[in-house]
């Protein structure tokens, strides 16, 4: 079957022979583990559960000497971890102090239901309850293909795509910021979520990894490289897919870039920006900079609570009106910081090709303009919402302000468009206005690439 964008979250989970593994080609069948019920742990248990106030999912095999595993807490993770079972009592530390100065300890007694009941233990906090049992009935990868993100243990990301043909996986992820592809081709046991990858290069082999699917949009594992480098846990989860491929004229296009990070006061940041190719390198560069500028105002605001849920923000974006020698740009925040709901929010930004300055239309009206606009915005969705006072159809006042509203240049027409809270209640969106391209130029200061966008309406 065809795949088309990049998407999903398929997850890795360990997998470790006991005894050692006989070598396999590259073009031999791979075998898929199948998990053997707690406690015994004969092959992979998966439970996913609660430490503390932090969702927990957890990935434990047989070693040599005892067992080893991999979990996530929150948004850390993904983190190795060796320890022992002695009868029902599990005891797993961290093989990486990734969360504070010393490494965690996982203990607790797991049921022959494989559920576990103990403690996290960290040093520099409190020890916090856990709980976990065995994670819900799969439903497995689906045949369209679904968006991920992979993270390994020794920091490296990758982003792609992965889909399901009866027990055969197959899609490509790329390594961020990197243009080459790898292929990837494995197998799925659908009953257990257990799973065999492989991910291939111009070159060959890249290397493979084995692990089990937590539930359909995540799962944990190890990958072994193919230049025989340690093994390295891994997670794979479900991300939005990235924006296409813009054309533009003469060759030039604009490729969807991206990072996902944690950010120190504690938030985890999934960035997608533009990056303009075919372009002069030095205009290319003043873009990247005014847009790493606004990621870094939006992950400046980013708080995190001790012990509570980390707050998650993303940015992407999408194309708005175009010429050979400008376009326009929606550049798209969306945010949960705890609460009944999340928040988003929507800039605006013309981009000048040859010279890579950027500018935002809204700051180009005029003071004399700024009331027109208004109202032009007022009487317009007066008609739309059939309100003659829009202050009884659910906003905030009549006229409406300009203040929180962007000027987004889409085919056609100027769009006026206000953020969450800044004229109306969460309820009502993001209300917006369509205007006439002819009526709002007036109003604006002139400039080359804004004009040249005006003029094609």
């Amino acid at each position: 079957m065809r795949l088309t964008g990049l998407a999903v979250v398929v997850a890795l989970s360990l997998a470790a022979c006991a005894r050692g593994c006989p070598a396999r080609t590259a073009d031999a069948p791979v075998a898929v583990p199948q998990p053997v019920a707690a406690p015994q742990i004969g092959g992979r248990l998966a439970l996913t559960g609660k430490a503390g106030e932090r969702d927990l999912s957890l990935l434990v095999q047989p070693a040599q000497g005892g067992v080893e595993g991999v979990y996530r807490l929150g948004t850390l993770g993904p983190i190795p971890l060796r320890g022992t079972l002695q009868g029902a009592h599990l005891r797993l530390e961290e093989t990486a102090a990734v969360i504070g100065p010393s490494a965690a300890v996982l203990e607790g007694e797991l049921s022959a239901a494989g559920k576990l009941r103990g403690t996290l233990r960290r040093q520099d906090a409190a020890t916090v309850p856990l709980a976990a049992g065995p994670r819900a009935q799969l439903t497995g990868p689906a045949e369209q293909a679904l968006a991920f993100v992979a993270i390994r243990g020794d920091g490296v990301q990758l982003r792609g795509q992965l889909a399901a043909d009866g027990d055969t996986l197959h899609g490509l992820w790329s390594e961020r910021g990197a243009d080459d592809v790898q292929l990837l081709s494995g197998r799925m046991d659908a009953a257990s979520g257990a799973f065999t990858l492989e991910a291939r290069g111009s070159h060959g082999s890249i290397g493979r990894g084995e692990g089990m699917f937590l539930d359909a949009a995540f799962a944990l594992g190890r990958w072994t490289s193919a230049d025989a480098a340690a093994p390295t846990s891994f997670s794979l989860e479900r991300v939005a897919e990235l924006p296409a491929v813009i054309e533009l004229a003469e060759g030039r296009r604009i490729v969807a870039r991206w990072r996902r990070e944690r950010h120190p006061a504690g938030c985890l940041v999934d960035s997608v920006w533009p990056h303009f190719v075919g372009i002069p390198p030095s205009a290319a560069e003043r873009f990247d900079r005014a847009l790493d500028q606004g990621r870094q105002a939006v992950d400046q605001r980013c708080e995190a609570t001790p012990d509570a849920p980390p707050p998650t923000r993303a940015t992407t974006y999408r194309a708005g009106t175009r010429t050979p020698r400008a376009i326009a740009l929606e550049l798209v925040t969306t945010s949960y910081e705890g609460g009944a709901h999340g928040g988003s929010g929507l800039s605006c930004v013309v981009a000048e090709l040859e010279s890579g300055r950027v500018v935002s239309p809204i700051s180009l009206v005029t003071q004399s303009g700024r009331e027109t606009l208004a109202a032009l915005v007022t009487a317009e969705l007066r008609r739309e919402r059939n309100a003659p006072d829009l202050a009884k159809a659910g906003f905030f006042s009549d006229p409406l302000p300009l203040d929180g509203a962007e000027l987004c240049l889409r085919e056609g027409a100027a769009f006026v468009v206000y953020r969450s809270y800044a004229v109306a209640p969460y309820s009502a969106g993001q209300p917006w206005a369509r205007l006439p391209a002819a009526a709002v130029r007036p109003l604006l200061a002139r400039d080359p690439a804004v004009d040249l966008l005006l003029e094609e309406k």
